[in-house]
């Protein structure tokens, strides 16, 4: 039954929106719907986020970029390309203004902030909440990498970028920015940010010509989230409450193999949805890319019984210093050292 019900709330949620033509502002504009960039709400990897508003009273949000060096040209075109690409797990771009170094985003404002507030906090959501939220995340993810037409990886997916409607609805941020970075080491560089690191897969840490990067590094992203929400703990706290460093999916593979998941007060269909979750991430934190599913495979192992997923392989941590200082001849698939076994 819950199979079912999943299935009819993917072909509901992943209806396409029309393409939306961005509207042009000139910087003064900008000041004024920001109120000056007095509003600060935020500040990410690209840039520092304001709340503003329109002459409709209409809510919006600011993204002032500060990271980008690029040309004025290249800009209007990236966001010419990225502004078609609707979908309802998306937050839509409204306009924008390039300015010589002057480049900003208008996009939606979404009331209920980014999934950052709620990751760490098993109370947030009930447990069908968090597959809606999962699922949904999953289905904007999936639009990026296939359907929507520009094979867009989005290469920052976290709970910061996950932001949340008036009806708690995931809408994917960011996606696109990467492709307005002209050189690829100003990408590169933003990995270093601590609210980044957690979530960036491996071979994204090693590569120095950015080769690794495929959508299987946003999957790896992805079920780093998935398996924060399933823990109602993030990564880091798991990290700061060990010693020694500690690779996150193999400590909830360690704790499910030892049978301490809390599953006690857990009705059966919540038990079934916080075990497939489990799965799922741990199979998306696999440390070569190829031995990750696919979105569209993660979308349906998510409408899959639990008894038919396997029990994926025991992830494996490999430091990004370790890896740096034995340089990789292919980044796209990444060998384990022979004296790390793989279990089973």
């Amino acid at each position: 039954m819950v199979s079912c019900f999943l299935f009819n709330y993917r072909e509901k949620s992943s209806d396409i929106q029309q393409p939306l033509t961005p509207e042009r502002y000139n910087y003064t504009d900008i000041l004024s719907m920001s109120n000056n960039f007095k509003d600060k709400i935020g500040e990410g990897c690209f840039g520092t986020v304001y709340k503003g508003q329109l002459h409709d009273d209409y809510s919006i949000v600011v993204k002032k970029l500060e990271s980008f060096k690029v040309s004025e040209e290249h800009f209007i075109n990236g966001v010419s390309r990225i502004s078609g690409i609707q979908h309802p797990n998306l937050v839509p771009i409204l306009g924008f203004c390039s300015e010589g170094s002057k480049h900003v985003l208008v996009n939606q404002y979404m009331p209920n902030g980014s999934l950052d507030k709620y990751v760490g906090n098993s109370d947030s959501f009930s447990w069908e909440k968090v597959w809606e939220i999962v699922l949904e995340t999953g289905q904007g993810i999936e639009f990026l990498h296939g359907q929507s037409g520009g094979g867009i990886i989005h290469l920052d997916i976290k709970p910061r970028n996950i932001l949340l409607d008036g009806n708690f609805r995931p809408r994917i941020s960011d996606f696109g920015i990467a492709k307005l970075c002209r050189k690829k080491h100003d990408l590169v560089s933003l990995y270093g940010r601590s609210e980044t690191m957690g979530y960036v897969a491996p071979e994204l840490m090693v590569s120095r010509d950015f080769e690794a990067v495929s959508c299987k590094s946003d999957v790896y992203s992805f079920g780093m989230i998935i398996l924060e929400m399933a823990c109602g703990r993030r990564h880091v706290d798991v990290d700061a409450i060990n010693s020694s460093k500690v690779h996150f999916p193999t400590w909830v593979y360690e704790l499910n193999e030892r049978g301490d998941l809390e599953f006690e007060n857990l009705t059966k269909s919540d038990t079934m949805i916080a075990r497939k979750l489990f799965v799922i991430g741990l199979w998306c934190t696999q440390t070569r890319p190829s031995d990750r599913p696919s979105m569209t495979r993660v979308l349906e192992m998510l409408e899959t019984d639990l008894d038919d997923l396997e029990m994926p392989p025991k992830p494996v941590f490999i430091s990004a210093q370790y890896l740096r200082e034995r340089e990789l001849d292919s980044p796209k698939e990444m060998l384990l050292p022979e004296t790390m076994e793989r279990s089973s």
